[in-house]
């Protein structure tokens, strides 16, 4: 009889174990859904998803410079040339808009900060 009752407890135990493992990772999953804004998902696509990089300072330009440009196209490319310079098509219904960005480090006030050109930079 005791043999059975410590069987008893012990699948219930384990059982039991096993839940709440399965609600933790819910909860989990739950609170890593992050939403996005439109400019947001703008930013995150383009360096994380066509660049394939992580670069926070570069998001963050293209969401406040690059974004009010592009917010009404139809798509956008985005390569990067170099380690500094990156090169962007708008495609717009009737024409095509080419921008070129460059990376800079202001060693005297130590930021990096970005430049965007209409014309191919060297």
């Amino acid at each position: 009889m005791k043999i059975l009752f410590l069987i008893f407890v012990s699948i219930v135990f384990i059982s039991g174990c096993g839940k709440n493992d399965d609600t933790k990772q819910e909860n989990q999953s739950n609170q890593d859904t992050v939403v996005l804004e439109k400019d947001e998902m703008f930013g995150y696509s383009l360096v994380n998803e066509l660049l394939e990089t992580e670069d926070e300072l570069l998001e963050n330009y293209l969401i406040t410079q690059i974004y009010p440009l592009a917010s009404n196209s139809k798509k956008v490319t985005m390569e990067r040339l170099s380690g500094t310079i990156y090169y962007l098509n708008i495609y717009n219904e009737k024409d095509t808009s080419e921008i070129w960005i460059r990376k800079f480090y202001d060693p005297q006030n130590e930021e990096v900060f970005f430049e965007k050109y209409d014309k191919p930079v060297n």
